[in-house]
């Protein structure tokens, strides 16, 4: 429609929901999504674990129910999520489990406009528009870099990777060759200065927590894993030359210091060690470019 307005999520919120509205002239880490073919779902490109959703409530599939984004759950109304194209190829649909459409509320195309979900129509309202980006895109106040790889220095120039194998509520971090795929991007946010998963951002590099006293965490041979973010002392990284440290000035280690296949990290005391040096490949698509997809 005129206006060529976005959909951008704001600060507002309603309960567990984040708002989301129409905005016109901006471009920022707010008004970016991915849709994640597995789970059928669309996502906040910053924060994946945050997903479109109905407004919450036991009928979210009702008619007329506004569209917020809300921490993944697979219930309903954020899976099976359909981005469909229109006869001319140019323009989507967007339809949720009970082939509702997002629409703006009222079908106005008006500045801060809220969208809900309406009986599908061939109207020029719920037809969008989809922009894709190749950036190098700092995300301006949130997330400081384009995804990267950790690698390691030593001879088999190894990957960091989220394992399919969990220690609790924990996801294992080990070592393979030649994987890269969402397993083994990170961002680095400064604010926080924490690593996170670029495809769950929830996700920080920490120690293994195999208790609750944040002392014992940083003591030597704590293994490495991915948990969700709660500005622990374990979670807060410094990344400078060929190092990663924790707040106990303890380095990332491959486990015994063996750069072999699915091998575990460790924090152990920082040295002159070849196991703890790391470099950070940027992600690069097909073309060679730096991306963020």
């Amino acid at each position: 429609m005129d206006g060529h307005r976005r959909i951008y999520l704001t600060r507002q919120k309603d309960g567990n929901d984040l708002i989301i509205k129409l905005k016109s002239h901006i471009n920022d880490w707010r008004t970016w999504f991915v849709y994640d073919k597995r789970t059928r779902s669309i996502r906040l490109d910053a924060h994946r674990h945050l997903a479109l959703s109905n407004e919450d409530g036991a009928n979210r599939l009702n008619m007329g129910k506004n569209a917020c984004l809300r921490k993944w759950e697979a219930t309903a109304d954020q899976v099976n999520m359909g981005i469909k194209e229109t006869v001319d190829r140019s323009t989507v649909r967007v339809e949720n489990g009970a082939r509702r459409c997002l629409t703006p509320h009222g079908f106005m195309n008006k500045e801060g406009q809220l969208l809900t979900w309406w009986k599908c129509a061939k109207r020029p309202s719920q037809v969008w528009h989809i922009g894709y980006k190749e950036a190098e895109l700092p995300v301006k106040g949130r997330i400081f870099t384009t995804p990267f790889n950790i690698q390691s220095k030593m001879h088999g120039k190894r990957n960091v990777y989220v394992s399919k194998q969990m220690n609790g509520k924990e996801f294992v971090l080990k070592m393979r060759k030649g994987i890269v795929d969402w397993r083994s991007l990170f961002i680095y946010d400064k604010r926080t200065r924490s690593i996170r998963l670029h495809s769950n951002r929830e996700l920080t590099l920490s120690n293994q927590d195999s208790d609750n006293k944040g002392e014992k965490r940083l003591k030597d041979g704590q293994n490495v894993a991915m948990r969700v973010w709660k500005n622990q002392m374990d979670q807060i990284t410094d990344w400078s030359d060929d190092k990663i440290t924790n707040k106990a000035r303890k380095c990332l280690t491959m486990r015994n210091y063996l750069d072999k296949e699915e091998n575990l990290l460790t924090w152990w005391k920082c040295n002159k060690n070849d196991a703890q040096r790391w470099r950070h490949p940027f992600f690069k698509n097909k073309n060679g470019k730096t991306s963020i997809g």
